[in-house]
């Protein structure tokens, strides 16, 4: 029986450290994406005020 709780013990602390893993990295790349489109709007909005800027000299 002591076998058995220590496989069950240690298939519970690896359940929860892959699901905190998954959770971190699922997090990372969330941020990652909302940076990537945040910035991807900055650089149209400076492109297109660029261009007029150019345009009215």
């Amino acid at each position: 029986m002591e076998k058995f709780f220590k496989i069950v013990g240690i298939i519970v602390v690896l359940f929860i450290a892959f699901s905190l893993v998954g959770w971190i990295f699922s997090f990372l790349v969330k941020t990652v994406f909302w940076i990537a489109i945040v910035a991807g709007v900055v650089y149209v909005v400076a492109s297109v005020a660029a261009r007029r800027q150019i345009g009215k000299r």
